[in-house]
């Protein structure tokens, strides 16, 4: 079963990845997305506290950081008691590209899955939420689960 199980989720990660690439290019990568999105949710924050989210090191958020930056999607910001301190900000222009990714997301995952019914896909949905939770519960147990 398990080699049935990875021959179709091959299958389908080369679908998605087919889909992605019909569409036009993304402004930005998907790394980037995530330090925008996590920008526009938590507010300014340092390079570590992005590092530390994403589960990356600190020069690789620089790296995201700087691209970002050079595209005037982010700004550094010193803080205001302890000049030292660097804090990254999205930007007006940032919040804006940041839609447009959301919206090609949207428009690629209802391609994606308009062959499943609502129900098909509530269903997909639980088993998604299901296998991340698993996986979680699993790492923390050994991975026992």
């Amino acid at each position: 079963m398990l080699d049935e199980l990875e021959s179709a989720y091959r299958q389908f990660t080369r679908f998605v990845s087919s889909q992605w690439s019909r569409y036009a290019m993304p402004p930005v990568s998907p790394s980037q997305a995530w330090v925008l999105e996590i920008l526009e949710e938590r507010g300014k924050q340092k390079a570590g506290q992005i590092a530390d989210i994403m589960n990356v090191t600190c020069g690789a958020v620089t790296g995201l950081v700087d691209k970002l930056s050079a595209e005037g999607y982010v700004v550094r910001v010193r803080g205001e008691e302890d000049r030292r301190i660097v804090y990254v900000s999205i930007t007006e222009s940032g919040k804006s590209v940041l839609n447009h990714v959301r919206n090609m997301r949207k428009d690629i995952t209802a391609r994606l899955f308009s062959g499943l019914t609502e129900e098909e896909q509530r269903q997909l949905a639980r088993m998604f939420r299901k296998i991340v939770g698993s996986r979680d519960t699993g790492a923390a147990n050994g991975g026992s689960d």
